[in-house]
């Protein structure tokens, strides 16, 4: 055997486990490193988690309270609302009730004009009396119901029933199960002064 013979085997062995080396050893599933540090530190602010669910079920209540009222005799039970709880949920069923009494619906859509302010949020809100108080979020809207009026059964329109124009309102949404967040719930809401 020749000297060169002896060293090729070996040349050639260190040469395929360079190559092979090369070829990716240290594979993390294909992402670059920049990639990975990215995914790993992403993270969601919590303020805007919560405006971002507040302003989901603020459409929401208005859109379902459109409903409602278009057909006030479907509507009997708090139960029935997956938007609102507590007093939001029990006017939306009352104002129900007083047009279905009266064999009147609305006909028309109440609109939200403008974008949606947040007003105030707590996510950790002190007990008030001694009483434990969910996270919340408080936002304002501007809700136009000039497309809306009453109609009777008869079909004829209620004589000074048009709604009214742009006029603001004050939205209180809690979470009595922060931080799930498909847990907003509209609470309360409120007319309050200003215009729109």
């Amino acid at each position: 055997m020749t000297r060169a013979s002896r060293i090729t085997p070996i040349a050639l062995a260190a040469v395929v486990a360079l190559a092979l080396a090369a070829c990716g050893g240290d594979d993390d599933g294909g992402l670059t490193p920049d990639l990975v540090d990215q995914r790993q530190t992403t993270t969601t602010d919590p303020d805007e988690a919560a405006t971002e669910g507040a302003r989901t079920r603020v459409v929401q209540w208005v859109d379902g309270r459109n409903t409602i009222l278009a057909s006030p005799e479907s509507y009997r039970s708090t139960a029935s609302i997956g938007f609102a709880e507590g007093r939001a949920s029990s006017a939306l069923i009352a104002e129900a009730g007083r047009l279905d009494i009266k064999g009147q619906r609305r006909e028309g859509r109440t609109e939200i004009v403008g974008e949606l302010q947040v007003t105030k949020i707590e996510l950790e809100p002190k007990p008030k009396n001694g009483v434990a108080i969910s996270p919340f979020v408080e936002m304002r809207a501007c809700l136009d119901e000039s497309a809306t009026s009453l109609v009777k059964e008869s079909g004829g329109t209620v004589a000074g029933s048009k709604g009214r124009g742009p006029r603001p309102m004050k939205f209180h949404v809690s979470n009595r199960s922060y931080p799930n967040p498909d847990s907003w719930m509209v609470s309360w809401t409120q007319e309050v002064k200003g215009h729109c």
